[in-house]
């Protein structure tokens, strides 16, 4: 990554200002203190690529009396070459704040392709994946910025392992590895619940026994209750076949006692009827003779006693001896009638007096059939609810199966999840800052080490650094991964801290074109550039000298290497200056 040209309008103590990088090499930035060197050279760097910079807020950039700044740059990467512009707008007259981030593809020189995506989170993804650094990684290793070259010497083991791990490309690895981590905690997510649900399951189960205790109990009920109610059943039926014959026997009675009541009826009748036959009988008068039935003359009393009165008397005779011959008869008819009625009631008697006796015998079925009814009802309601206990009680078991067979299952997957968490905490491990990246750091430090070292002798001779990647716990007596920072002189090693401002810049020197020459070398991360912000004021000639010696030995892995200073003699040594001074309408620079 090396910019081309830096744009910039109401950035800090800037109005409009641009500078054309391209081709420059090594150059110098040269301006009175406060001119605005380091505005240029690494704020509006840092901040118009990464959105980082020494202020506070974004809002602290804007030059005085501006309402927005902007910072637009061209960069060429081995990708491409491509422009990005970034702008802060202030709050003002109710106007809400705000930020843009764009991104464009360059051909020519001029946009080809629009790369601005919907977020600036998105659109600065997106950059640092051309770019192949963030800015973090930018300044702790490319730019050693006034007032915080030291920052990687001071830094945390953890920190300067951040650094060296972005330079060696090992975010891949850290990716992998956070994916490893994502599987590693859904597969022990995945197992937790596993296990809750089961152990859920298992306390379900804890009920079983009773239950089947419960319906080994209630089946020889049920069984019995079963047994019970067929008999009750078959007295029921017996009680129905009773109480139909006693109801074909109260028919039978009811009929007898009609049949008594029409004969006693009949007998009535007919003894009314031989009374007033006998009545009529003994009302008639005597037979009279022929004799008493011939008629007296009424002239002369003498009888008539002709043939004719004969023959009248004689027909009289007869017809009265006709009427009560007949009268007779049906006396003696009717009288027969009345003594057939009277024994066919007699018998009639006979048989409902044994209907009766039969009856009181056997008692009122119908009462009976009623009770064992209502008994056979009872049972079968005690029975229903007896097999629906049991039926309940079964299907309760037979959920218990699904659910043991559920839980089984559970204990499989919690078992599988469980290894897969344990394979996946493996993998974790191995592409994780102490697996693999460890081991492509502990690679790659003796590299550092000896190229800040060779770039130590020729600015001192006498100071060395290392860089040690293990150390023993002073509380455990474990190793453990670390990346400490041992200064070593003719005195032997010394805290970082105990040296001198100039022997700490040589060594932050030393150790930042280090890490910069190996981030330009690294395919992952090539980054070509590098700023040097001030730190020469603390060298004397001699050390001056060695700097700039130093710079020209590293010169040829770097497309851009700008050093900001108000040295004069180490402005007359580089090939280009930009000279930068402050006016009453901004600052200004320009090539010299």
């Amino acid at each position: 990554m090396i910019p081309m040209r830096i744009e910039v309008t109401d950035f800090l103590s800037y109005g409009r200002a641009a500078l054309d990088l391209d081709g420059l090499g090594l150059v110098a930035l040269a301006g009175e203190n406060g001119a605005g060197k380091s505005a240029l050279a690494v704020d509006a760097l840092t901040w118009g690529l990464w959105g980082e910079s020494r202020a506070r807020s974004d809002d602290d950039l804007v030059r005085a009396g501006g309402d927005e700044c902007a910072v637009t740059i061209d960069v060429r990467t081995d990708r491409g070459s491509y422009r990005v512009a970034r702008r802060r707008r202030l709050v003002r007259n109710g106007r809400a704040g705000a930020s843009s981030l764009t991104l464009e593809r360059l051909e020519d020189g001029a946009p080809a392709s629009r790369l601005t995506a919907e977020s600036i989170r998105e659109t600065q993804e997106r950059l640092n994946a051309i770019l192949g650094l963030d800015g973090q990684t930018f300044i702790n290793t490319a730019c050693l910025v006034q007032g915080r070259a030291d920052e990687f010497a001071r830094a945390s083991p953890k920190d300067r392992k951040a650094v060296l791990a972005e330079i060696l490309g090992l975010r891949a690895w850290q990716d992998w590895a956070e994916r490893a981590r994502a599987r590693r905690r859904q597969a022990e997510a995945g197992a937790a619940a596993a296990d809750a649900s089961a152990a859920a399951l298992r306390r379900t189960l804890e009920g079983k026994p009773g239950l089947e205790a419960e319906l080994a109990s209630l089946t020889p009920a049920v069984e019995g209750m079963a047994e019970r109610r067929q008999a009750e059943h078959a007295a029921v039926e017996e009680a129905r076949t009773l109480a139909a014959a006693q109801a074909a026997a109260l028919a039978e009675r009811d009929s007898l006692r009609r049949e008594v009541s029409r004969l006693e009826t009949v007998v009535s009748r007919a003894q009314r009827d031989l009374s007033a036959m006998r009545g009529e009988l003994g009302a008639m008068p005597a037979l009279p003779r022929t004799e008493q039935l011939l008629q007296t003359c009424p002239t002369c009393g003498q009888r008539i006693d002709s043939p004719e009165a004969r023959h009248r008397a004689e027909a009289h005779v007869a017809k009265e001896a006709v009427r009560r011959a007949d009268l007779k008869a049906r006396l003696q008819e009717r009288h027969g009638e009345m003594d057939e009625a009277a024994q066919e009631s007699r018998q009639a008697r006979e048989q409902l007096a044994c209907a009766d006796a039969e009856i009181e015998a056997v008692g009122d079925q119908g009462a009976r059939l009623a009770q064992a009814e209502a008994v056979l009802a009872q049972t079968d309601i005690d029975l229903a609810r007896y097999q629906n206990g049991a039926a309940s009680l079964r299907g309760r078991l037979d959920q218990m199966s699904s659910l043991e067979a559920e839980a089984a299952e559970l204990e499989t997957r919690q078992a599988r999840l469980a290894a897969e968490g344990t394979d996946w905490q493996a993998v974790e491990a191995a592409l994780g800052p102490n697996g693999v990246q460890a081991m492509l750091i502990d690679a790659a430090v003796p590299e550092i080490v000896d190229e800040a070292n060779r770039l130590l002798a020729i600015l001192s001779g006498q100071t060395t650094i290392d860089l040690r990647t293990q150390r023993t716990g002073k509380t455990t007596g474990r190793e453990i991964e670390t990346l400490d920072l041992l200064v070593a002189d003719t005195l032997g090693v010394r805290p970082y801290e105990m040296y001198s401002g100039g022997e700490r810049f040589r060594v932050d020197f030393a150790a930042r074109i280090a890490l910069s020459r190996i981030l330009a070398r690294r395919a992952q991360a090539p980054c070509r550039t590098l700023v040097i912000d001030e730190g020469f004021g603390s060298q004397d000639g001699r050390g001056r000298e060695a700097l700039m010696e130093a710079l020209s030995a590293v010169a040829p892995d770097f497309g851009l290497i700008m050093v900001i200073s108000h040295v004069d003699d180490l402005q007359d040594a580089l090939p280009s200056t930009i000279r930068v001074q402050k006016t009453p309408a901004g600052s200004v620079a320009s090539l010299s």
